[in-house]
């Protein structure tokens, strides 16, 4: 349930004003027609065992109102902490309380929380999440994902070169800031004029 057929840009004729009414609530552009998507999705889909729901919001919260309608089996993916009240900290992590509570309820109405890992399990359970419901199935990586010493020699040098020492003008900007103005006209300037070392090796 990660994709439904649905048009990538144009809004349900019958729910645009659902959409506009709901944007700034929810921050989702087009959430009562992709919800409209899902419903007709599992309509369509009823003789599964069950649904995998790749992430909590906002496919996971559509996925249980649906299940409010349309009595279903799902397993909802958790893959961050995003909003979730815990103690783990760190800069640019969003904490919403009503993101919270909604993700909350969505793990109450899922028949299973699958995490992507031990820590992300622990967290979860530290959020309020039901542990009985809590599965973990860690992310894996083959054989062939990974890099060979070449390619990883390369990673590295690539690193160091994309590595610059922040100027006491530019030290008080978070790096990760995209909405500060500073940052965005670094993004601007590094894909107007990108220099040797903001390509990556082999992009070319």
């Amino acid at each position: 349930m990660s994709y439904c057929v649905i048009h990538d840009r144009r809004f349900n004729p019958w729910v645009w004003l659902f959409d506009k009414l709901t944007h700034g609530l929810l921050r989702t552009r087009r959430f009562a027609t992709e919800l409209l998507a899902a419903f007709r999705f599992v309509r369509k889909n009823r003789d599964c065992e069950f649904f995998f729901v790749e992430n909590d919001y906002p496919l996971g919260l559509m996925a249980a109102i649906v299940s409010l309608f349309l009595p279903c089996a799902w397993v909802v993916g958790v893959n961050d902490t995003q909003n979730l009240k815990v103690s783990i900290s760190y800069p640019g992590r969003q904490q919403r309380r009503r993101m919270h509570h909604i993700k909350q309820w969505v793990y109450r109405r899922a028949d299973a929380v699958r995490a992507n890992s031990f820590v992300t399990r622990d967290v979860l359970a530290e959020s309020g999440c039901p542990e009985d419901k809590i599965i973990v199935v860690p992310l894996h990586a083959t054989r062939w994902m990974l890099p060979t010493p070449d390619e990883a020699a390369a990673m590295e040098r690539f690193r160091r070169q994309s590595t610059v020492t922040p100027s006491p003008t530019t030290a008080s900007c978070c790096s990760s800031c995209a909405g500060c103005p500073r940052k965005r006209a670094s993004i601007w300037r590094s894909a107007r004029c990108p220099t040797p070392w903001s390509v990556a090796p082999g992009s070319r």
